[in-house]
């Protein structure tokens, strides 16, 4: 599957030995059972983005980075996912990282009437076929962004003369 629960994976056989009419079994043997770790060859790395601050005309834009890492000889195209987002704040929902290739970033667009505030639950996730077979998905990756109000405008100044 392309995704496995986060604990050993045990696994052994059973071997069964047939009379000349196979459908007689004379004799049954069983392996060791062995534990496997999952090991995911897919993993994110995400860079804590800097708060940004609201520009009261054009809002603004933040752009949050991290990279791919392909573990255990892994190979080929990644896609990166891009989940959480608060509304009204645009950005491309997927990134395509080439193979040989690590670095990925989103242009996340605030407009100008966005609510500042901490916004977190915004998730990353990565699937990609790896070893030319089942396609697999990296552990989801979780960050949060802080957006500032803009600077209040400058207040003007009373004439001197008056």
């Amino acid at each position: 599957p392309a995704e496995l629960a986060d604990l050993p994976h045990q696994l052994a056989f059973k071997a069964e030995l047939l009379k000349r009419d196979r459908r007689t079994v004379t004799a049954v043997a069983y392996t060791p059972v062995r534990e496997f770790p999952v090991l995911n060859p897919l993993a994110l790395k995400v860079a804590a983005p800097a708060p940004v601050k609201l520009d009261a005309k054009t809002g603004a834009t933040l752009d949050v980075v991290g990279q791919v890492e392909r573990l255990n000889g892994a190979k080929g195209e990644v896609t990166v996912t891009l989940t959480g987002l608060p509304a009204g704040v645009t950005a491309p929902a997927t990134v395509v990282v080439k193979d040989g290739a690590t670095e990925f970033k989103f242009a996340l667009k605030f407009p100008a009437s966005f609510k500042p505030g901490d916004f977190p639950g915004m998730k990353l996730s990565a699937t990609g076929k790896p070893f030319n077979a089942a396609t697999v998905k990296s552990r989801v990756t979780e960050f949060a962004v802080k957006v500032l109000p803009p600077d209040p405008p400058p207040v003007k100044q009373a004439d001197a003369r008056k």
